[in-house]
């Protein structure tokens, strides 16, 4: 019950809000304006999204670049970083899948996330993944963090699978709908 819960309010958030206009793509180094946006693409340095803003489709995270998206914001489509660079969302709505690849650390604090979670070759600290809505699969492959991952208490409609990681993740308390390889036991 608290899975439809959970998703009808984000059904609310991400369909029924529709600006009245957006800015357009926007490039973010620093701080980005609140309002709303077609895509972002982060282009090097540190972008800080914040409460109230509205992404009608996907962030881009290119190499070398750090994303930080705070509580209150929505994201339509998805967010992808590939490359160097922390990821950090917390208590976000995200329309589509999240992906960090051959990345650096990352912290994933209670969002909803409607598609995939994918987190993969990643090699930084911490590594976090806690009370999160995935409505797909959970996927944490081939990391290589100095200190194990914390994967505790999400939500998962889909799949819970981790393995190839140098060090297995720790946490419990995740409800899937299986829960695979190094996963096995969370």
């Amino acid at each position: 019950m608290k899975n439809f819960f959970a998703f009808g309010v984000f059904a609310l958030l991400v369909v029924g809000m529709a600006p009245a206009s957006s800015a357009g793509d926007a490039a973010c180094t620093g701080a980005l304006p609140v309002g709303s946006y077609d895509n972002i693409k982060v282009t090097g340095g540190v972008c800080v999204i914040g409460p109230g803003t509205i992404v009608l489709g996907s962030i881009d995270v290119e190499n070398g670049s750090a994303l930080f998206v705070n509580s209150g914001a929505i994201v339509r489509g998805s967010i992808s970083k590939k490359g160097l660079g922390s990821l950090e969302i917390f208590g976000a709505a995200i329309g589509g899948n999240v992906k960090s690849e051959d990345g650096s650390s990352f912290r994933l604090h209670n969002n909803t996330v409607r598609g995939n979670l994918e987190l993969i070759g990643n090699n930084g600290f911490p590594q976090e993944i806690f009370a999160n809505f995935v409505g797909g699969n959970l996927k944490y492959e081939k990391n290589l963090g100095g200190v194990a991952a914390n994967i505790s208490n999400n939500r998962i409609g889909g799949n819970l699978e981790c393995k190839d990681n140098v060090l297995p993740p720790v946490g419990g308390g995740n409800t899937a709908g299986s829960k695979k390889d190094q996963c096995a036991g969370l």
